[in-house]
């Protein structure tokens, strides 16, 4: 199951569009948490969809390890 970060909405499992378009009609109406969790993870400048797809799923992606591993990483990204 995908989530948003921000509302917990739920959405089937990697279905990426729908988180986009989620996130980008949310972003839209200047929810202030949508649109903070979208330029502290994704990107600072206005995206549609088709845009965010590969984006989230660049955040999301575990590639070959666990999710104790892509804690890992993100931490280390930000510090």
């Amino acid at each position: 199951m995908t989530k948003c970060a921000v509302c917990l909405a739920s959405f089937g499992t990697g279905d990426y569009a729908a988180l986009a378009r989620h996130l980008a009609e949310r972003a839209g109406d200047s929810d202030s948490g949508h649109v903070r969790w979208l330029n502290q993870n994704v990107t600072r400048t206005k995206t549609g969809p088709p845009d965010l797809v590969p984006a989230l799923r660049r955040v999301y992606d575990l590639g070959a390890g666990t999710v104790k591993d892509w804690i890992k990483a993100k931490f280390i990204a930000k510090f």
